[in-house]
């Protein structure tokens, strides 16, 4: 047992992406978190978020049977999932397989149900999922503290509305300090130009968006 991760942080494990730079996996009090660019994309905080985003939808959406995760990091939404919605199918996409190879060791990827998961570039992987339509969407497509460039595009974001079920939401995660806030109203206002209903729930350091 490592005394000091309960006393400080601790990096456990260190390495390079080519998708995302320096990744460092910290240990404290016992759990581990993923950082990206020094901001938590898997563990901790990001776990804090979706909790409260994935109950949201539960309140909202009637008998969630398939869930469709736009970055699913090292898996922690997918725990999330499992938990608040044990029936449900999940595709998760994933474009770093060193952050999928992380997640196998660290967060408990492999021994999640009902998980498919894709290693693919989520633009273009919307296009190979032509017939299936999702209770629910969850983006969180980032690369340390980016956004894809794509995801500010309105045909992409067409695409995600078009795998939405009839009962169905997608949520958006994003940044909400400092700079990003005035991103992120941005992000907000374009996403009630497509989607017919749009509103959000601030959470910790980020806000979610809700739209259908």
């Amino acid at each position: 047992m490592n005394l000091l991760s309960y006393l400080f942080p601790q990096t456990v494990y260190k390495t390079e992406s080519p998708f995302n730079g320096e990744i460092k996996v910290n240990k404290y009090w016992g759990k581990y978190s993923m950082l990206v660019g020094g901001i938590s994309q898997s563990g901790g905080l990001v776990k804090n978020i979706w909790q409260k985003g994935i109950k949201e939808a539960k309140k909202r959406v009637e008998n969630i049977d398939n869930v469709l995760v736009l970055g699913l990091g090292c898996g922690t939404v997918g725990e999330i999932i499992n938990k608040e919605l044990p029936d449900a199918r999940i595709i998760g996409i994933e474009i770093d397989p060193v952050v999928i190879d992380i997640g196998k060791k660290y967060f408990k990827l492999s021994h999640l149900n009902n998980l498919e998961i894709k290693i693919a570039d989520a633009k273009k992987k919307l296009d190979d999922l032509p017939n299936n339509k999702f209770d629910l969407i969850l983006v969180d497509l980032y690369q340390g503290k980016n956004i894809p460039k794509f995801l500010e595009n309105n045909k992409f974001l067409f695409k995600i509305k078009q795998k939405i079920s009839k009962k169905g939401i997608v949520i958006f995660n994003r940044l909400y300090w400092k700079n990003y806030v005035f991103e992120a109203r941005k992000f907000l206002d374009k996403l009630k130009k497509i989607f017919n209903d749009v509103d959000s729930k601030k959470t910790y350091s980020n806000i979610l968006f809700f739209a259908k």
